[in-house]
């Protein structure tokens, strides 16, 4: 297995990569790149590049951040946890030599990775094999208001609300106004909250009380208005009008590989709570949004971390506060979020993974971080408000900062990048020489390749075709094809990388969530019944997959085998 790229954190400089692999390194930004991910990518040495120019410099943070002068080298890791030395600039021996270093400048499309807006699925054919995007394609089935309500509601309608009714129930119109003008007559008293399908961060996002405020003939979801209610032995503390907001990311959808980021930013109602009804139009006292809050004149600001003052606290610090001053179960309350995560990926991850399937080329293109807004209700039961498909990574404070810098580390670490696979066997010699490494140096894509031999595909097809847990459990571990080697092994490199992500998907109790699938996946089978066997001793997993990969069993592909005219399908036992 070639070693990933890991990568420094926005506030601390790593040492450079030799200057032959420097140049490999692009990175394409854009107008909407996050200062923050920017900030993060240039001190991990890569380039910058905006339309085949170099960026040198980019936005200083050194303003809202502390510890530039600490210095993490930079370095390579490798497969399973194993780290090569680190790597400085030669590594102690002498430069390269000259022809190594005079490299053609970058064309506009030969970047590694790039941190944009979401695009058109279409656009994902256009991905070279090695190069990452921070998006998968069909998103939208959970970033769009009004999917998202369709897809759970499909899921309420078939369980029962008592496992989906987790979203406060919501109208499409135009093609539902007259189902909600019946609701509406018979509740005249009710508030609602109008939404634009795909609006972020407040945009056009009203609270009204009368019909006539509905703007006529354009797409918009109108949604019930949760209670907001003080709760518990302390009624100041406005834990209805908080709402969290969570980060997921996602680096497989099939298999659905999920996890939870154990921080995140928590925002408060800037004007105390009224159940009055003039009091509809104060944007500031019924949502919770920043964007909105910010312009308030009683808005505070909160500058520490640790800090529960102001109306934007961390999460951690929402935890903290709950856990020793009300007494609340946070594990409990948590479970309850991983619960409402699982399941609101999964309502969207049949057409999402079918446009995977059509749009991209191979497993490593795509990979996304979503925000998730949730409510806690005066029973402290969390609503889901919205998935945001690119959540705001903007850090204009210190609090911000603490947040969102580690997590950007933490996911692109837990992306995998590998270094292109774009020298010539001199630079390759001489690169795996001085940085210690044994195995290839660079992107392969025989590890990430979709194509099935006839024996995956036979086997694949009976395992998907059985009911029942206990008759895959077991053996499905028992013969390893190459395939299943390699979602392993990059599933086992991922969790050496999570920093504070939790993983959610797959665990050894998210066979209970199976059922809510469209159809059956082998692959979350084959990883249900890995962490069956192996979550309580990974290194016994990891040294089956080291095995394996001395015997290069999971470098055996159809497409490449048979151009060599050596089809080979092993089957290893375990």
């Amino acid at each position: 297995m070639p070693p990933y790229i890991r990568f420094s954190s926005h506030d601390i400089k790593g040492e450079s990569f030799p200057v032959c692999l420097k140049w490999l390194l692009k990175w394409k930004i854009s107008s909407t790149t996050p200062i923050v991910v920017r900030r993060t990518i240039q001190n991990s040495g890569f380039k910058l590049e905006r339309s085949g120019f170099i960026v040198q410099h980019t936005t200083d943070l050194s303003d809202i951040s502390s510890n530039q002068s600490n210095q993490n080298p930079i370095s390579l890791q490798n497969h399973c946890g194993v780290t090569p030395p680190v790597v400085d600039t030669y590594c102690g021996v002498a430069s390269p030599p000259n022809e190594f270093m005079m490299l053609p400048r970058s064309k506009s499309n030969d970047w590694v990775g790039t941190w944009d807006k979401q695009m058109k699925s279409l656009c994902f054919k256009t991905l070279w094999e090695q190069q990452k995007l921070n998006h998968f394609p069909g998103t939208f089935q959970i970033g769009h208001k009004d999917r998202l309500w369709k897809n759970l509601q499909r899921l309420m309608l078939k369980y029962g609300k008592e496992h989906f009714g987790f979203i406060p129930t919501s109208y499409i119109l135009p093609q539902e106004v007259r189902i909600l003008r019946r609701v509406w007559e018979k509740n005249d008293q009710y508030k609602w909250i109008i939404k634009p399908p795909a609006s972020v961060r407040g945009s056009g996002i009203r609270v009204i009380s009368k019909w006539s405020q509905i703007p006529r003939n354009i797409p918009l979801v109108v949604q019930s208005y949760l209670k907001k209610q003080p709760t518990g032995k302390t009624p100041e503390f406005p834990v209805a009008q908080s709402a969290p907001g969570l980060y997921i990311l996602i680096t497989s959808i099939n298999p659905l590989r999920l996890y939870l980021y154990d921080n995140g930013l928590v925002r408060f109602a800037s004007v105390k709570y009224s159940s009055d009804l003039t009091t509809i139009s104060d944007r500031y006292m019924h949502l919770t949004n920043y964007s909105i809050n910010r312009l308030s004149s009683q808005y505070t600001e909160n500058e520490d971390a640790d800090a529960c003052q102001g109306h934007k606290w961390t999460l951690r610090s929402l935890w903290t506060y709950m856990e020793n001053e009300r007494k609340i179960d946070v594990k409990q309350l948590w479970k309850s979020l991983e619960d409402l995560v699982v399941k609101t990926v999964i309502s969207g991850e049949s057409p999402m993974s079918q446009m995977c399937s059509s749009n991209l080329s191979n497993r490593y293109n795509a990979y996304e971080l979503f925000g998730i807004d949730v409510l806690f209700d005066e029973y402290l039961k969390p609503w889901i408000l919205e998935v945001n498909i690119s959540p705001s990574l903007h850090s204009s404070s210190p609090l911000d900062l603490a947040v969102k810098g580690p997590l950007v580390k933490d996911l692109l670490n837990m992306a995998g990048y590998h270094i292109p696979n774009n020298m010539d066997h001199n630079t390759h010699y001489y690169l795996r020489k001085v940085l210690g490494v044994k195995s290839t140096l660079c992107y392969d894509k025989r590890l990430y390749t979709l194509n099935l031999s006839a024996k995956e595909k036979e086997k694949q097809e009976y395992y998907t075709n059985i009911e029942s847990r206990e008759e895959y459990i077991d053996s499905i571990l028992e013969d390893l094809l190459p395939d299943d080697i390699r979602h392993l092994i990059v599933y086992e490199d991922e969790l050496t990388q999570v920093g504070s992500f939790q993983k959610v998907f797959p665990t050894t109790s998210s066979f209970k969530y199976h059922k809510y699938f469209n159809s059956s996946r082998y692959y979350n089978m084959l990883l249900d019944a890995w962490e069956c066997k192996y979550s309580n001793n990974r290194g016994e997993g990891i040294t089956v997959l080291e095995k394996l990969c001395q015997l290069k069993i999971h470098l055996e592909v159809p497409d490449i085998d048979e151009e060599e005219g050596k089809v080979t399908h092993s089957i290893i036992k375990i």
